[in-house]
C-alpha cells in the first residue's frame, strides 16, 4: 500500500459514475458501514462476486482474508479495489455475462424430480442459445459494421435501384417505336464489350511501356557499369592486379591488426581509468600531440570504414547481377546476335520514326475510310477493327523490343559474370587467408562489446555520482550565500545596537554624576530644558490668544467704522471729480 495506489483509487472513485468527491484525507478516514447484513453473509456475497470476476487475491482465501473484507482492512480492500478499477471495461462485460451464464445450483435431491430435470435442460438450452447470440453480436460488433451504416448503405442502394429502374423504363419507352430493337441492343452490348476490351488493351499498353522504360533504365545502368569495368580493366596487367590485391590485403591487415586492437585498448583504458584530481604537467604538454594523433587515427579509421562499405556494395551488385542472369536464362535469353550500345539506340530511333510515319499514313487512311463508310451508311465499323489492329500491332512491337532488350541484357550479364568469376578466382586464396582474420576480428568484437558495456556502466555510475555531487555543491553554495547575507545583516544590527548601548551608558553616567555641569550635558536635562522652554512659549501664546478673543468685538467694530469711513471718503472723491468735470 503506497501513496500512488491511494491516489489512483481516489481519482477513479471521483469519476463517473461514482462521483464520490473524495480527497486523500477523507478516503483514508473511511470506515466500515454495514448496518442490516450479517458479516458472514457480507463475506459470502463479496467473495462470490470476486470469484465470478476471476479475482485472484494475493493471499489465500481463508478466515483472515474474510475478516479483512468484513472489517474493511486497508491492506485487503485497497489491492482489491485497485484490481477492479484497473480492469473496469472487461469486468463490466464479465458481470453482464455472469447475470445470465452463472448456473443456478440445484440440490441433487431436487434435481431428481422429472419436472425440475426438464426445466433444467430447457434452462441449459437457453444458456447455449444466449452464448451463440452473444458470440454473433461480438463478431458483428468487431467486424467494423454498425447498424446505422448498414441502414444507410441499404437506403443508398434502394435509391440507386430506383434511379436505374427509372432509366430502364425511360429507355424502354423510347425504344418502343424503334424497329430492330434486338439488333440495336446486341450491337450496343458488343460495343460495350469492345470498349471494355479497348480499355484493358490500353492498360496493358501502358504497363508494357512502363516495363520497357524500366528495362531501358536497367540497360543504361548496366551499360554504365560495363563501361566502368572496361575502363578499370583497360590497362590492367598482372602486376597491377597483384598490386591492387596487395593493397587490399594491407588495408584488411590494418583493420585487423591495428584499428580494432587500438579501439579495444582505448575502451579498456577508459573503463579501467580512475578519476584523478590533479593532472600531470608532462601529460598537459603532450595533449596537443595526442589530439593530432587521434585526428589522424580517426581519418584512417573512417577511410577503412568507407572501403568496407564499398566492398559491401560491390558484393550486393554481384548478387543482383547473378539474380538477373538466372532470370534471363529462365526466359531463354541466350542469343549470340544482339545489337549493342549506339547501334541499339539508332535502331530504336529509326523504329520510332517509322512508327510515327506509319501512324500518320494510317490516320489519313482512317479519314478516307470514315468518309466512305459515311457515304455507305456503315460508319464506325472500321474504326473498331482498326483500333483492334492498332493495339495488336503495338503489342507485337513491344514484344519484339522486349525480346531484343532481354537479349542485350543477357549478353551484358554474361560478360559481367565472366569478369566476376575471373576476379573471384584470383581473390579466392586471399579470401582464404582473411577467414582466420575475420574470426579473430569477431572475437575481438565480442571483447570490445564487453569492454564497452563495462565502460558504459562505469560512465553512467560516474555521471550519476557527478550529478549528485553537483546538486549537493549547488545546494551548499546556496546555503553559504544565504548564511552570508544573514551574517552581514546581523552584523549591521549588532553595530546599531552597540551604538544605542553606548549612548545609553553615557546617558546613565551623566545622569548619576554628582557635578551639575555633567548633569547638564545629559540628554535628559537637555530635553527637560527644551520642554520647559516650550511650555513657557505655549503659555505666552495662550495668553495672547485670550487677549485677542477678549478684544475681538471692539476690534471688529473699529474695523467696520474704518471701512465705513473709507467708503464715505471714496464717495466724496467721486462727487468732487464729477462736479469738477461739469
Amino acid at each position: 500500500m503506497n501513496s500512488d495506489q491511494i491516489k489512483f483509487l481516489v481519482s477513479e472513485l471521483n469519476k463517473e459514475p461514482y462521483n464520490k468527491n473524495y480527497n486523500l484525507i477523507l478516503f483514508d478516514r473511511l470506515t466500515v458501514d454495514i448496518r442490516e447484513e450479517d458479516p458472514e453473509a457480507t463475506a459470502i456475497r463479496i467473495l462470490s462476486m470476486l470469484r465470478i470476476l476471476k479475482y485472484k487475491p494475493p493471499i489465500e482465501v481463508s478466515q483472515i482474508y474474510r475478516e479483512g473484507l468484513v472489517q474493511g482492512q486497508k491492506q485487503v480492500i485497497y489491492p482489491t479495489l485497485e484490481w477492479l478499477l484497473q480492469r473496469l471495461p472487461d469486468l463490466k462485460k464479465r458481470a453482464y455475462l455472469a447475470k445470465y451464464l452463472v448456473k443456478v445450483d440445484v440440490p441433487p435431491e431436487v434435481a431428481v424430480d422429472p419436472e425440475v430435470s426438464e426445466l433444467n435442460s430447457q434452462y441449459e438450452e437457453v444458456l447455449e442459445a444466449f452464448k451463440k447470440a452473444h458470440k454473433n453480436r461480438e463478431t458483428i460488433k468487431n467486424s467494423g459494421y454498425s447498424t446505422l451504416e448498414l441502414r444507410k448503405d441499404i437506403e443508398e442502394m434502394e435509391k440507386e435501384k430506383e434511379i436505374v429502374l427509372k432509366r430502364i423504363d425511360r429507355t424502354q419507352r423510347k425504344l418502343e417505336g424503334t424497329p430492330d430493337t434486338e439488333v440495336l441492343l446486341s450491337s450496343a452490348t458488343k460495343l460495350r464489350v469492345e470498349r471494355e476490351r479497348e480499355k484493358e488493351l490500353i492498360n496493358q499498353r501502358q504497363e508494357q511501356r512502363s516495363a520497357i522504360s524500366n528495362l531501358d533504365q536497367k540497360t543504361m545502368r548496366m551499360e554504365r557499369q560495363l563501361k566502368d569495368l572496361q575502363r578499370s580493366g583497360a590497362g590492367a596487367t598482372p602486376e597491377n592486379l597483384l598490386q591492387k590485391v596487395e593493397d587490399d590485403t594491407k588495408v584488411n591487415a590494418y583493420i585487423v591488426t591495428e584499428k580494432l586492437p587500438k579501439e579495444l585498448e582505448t575502451r579498456k583504458n577508459i573503463s579501467s581509468k580512475k578519476i584523478e584530481g590533479d593532472s600531470d604537467p608532462i601529460e598537459d604538454k603532450l595533449t596537443l600531440f595526442r589530439q593530432q594523433a587521434a585526428i589522424i587515427s580517426r581519418k584512417k579509421m573512417s577511410t577503412a570504414e568507407k572501403l568496407s562499405d564499398l566492398r559491401n556494395d560491390s558484393s550486393a551488385l554481384g548478387e543482383e547481377i547473378k539474380e538477373k542472369r538466372e532470370r534471363l536464362q529462365g526466359l531463354g535469353g541466350d542469343s549470340s546476335i544482339v545489337l549493342r550500345g549506339d547501334d541499339f539506340k539508332r535502331y530504336v530511333a529509326d523504329l520510332r520514326r517509322k512508327s510515327s510515319e506509319y501512324k500518320a499514313k494510317k490516320a489519313e487512311m482512317s479519314e478516307l475510310r470514315s468518309d466512305i463508310e459515311t457515304a455507305h451508311g456503315v460508319a464506325g465499323y472500321r474504326d473498331a477493327r482498326d483500333n483492334l489492329e492498332k493495339v495488336s500491332s503495338i503489342k507485337a512491337d513491344l514484344d519484339r523490343q522486349k525480346g531484343e532488350t532481354l537479349e542485350e541484357m543477357s549478353d551484358l550479364v554474361a560478360l559481367l559474370t565472366n569478369q566476376i568469376n575471373s576476379k573471384k578466382t584470383k581473390l579466392s586464396p586471399i579470401i582464404k587467408e582473411l577467414r582466420p582474420l575475420r574470426q579473430q576480428q569477431q572475437d575481438m568484437q565480442v571483447d570490445f562489446e564487453e569492454a564497452k558495456r563495462s565502460y558504459d556502466t562505469l560512465s553512467l555510475q560516474l555521471e550519476s555520482n557527478m550529478s549528485r555531487n553537483e546538486s549537493e555543491v549547488k545546494k551548499m553554495q546556496e546555503e553559504i550565500s544565504t548564511n552570508e547575507a544573514k551574517y552581514h545583516l546581523l552584523k549591521f544590527r549588532v553595530s546599531i545596537s552597540d551604538l544605542w548601548l553606548c549612548r545609553a551608558n553615557d546617558e546613565i553616567r551623566l545622569y548619576v554624576a554628582k557635578s551639575t555641569e555633567d548633569k547638564k550635558k545629559s540628554h535628559r536635562d537637555t530635553f527637560l530644558k527644551m520642554i520647559s522652554e516650550e511650555e513657557k512659549r505655549s503659555k505666552i501664546l495662550k495668553e495672547n490668544q485670550k487677549g485677542i478673543k477678549e478684544n475681538l468685538s471692539s476690534s471688529s467694530k473699529q474695523i467696520k467704522l474704518w471701512n465705513d469711513l473709507e467708503s464715505i471718503f471714496c464717495c466724496q472723491i467721486k462727487m468732487f471729480r464729477t462736479s469738477k468735470q461739469c
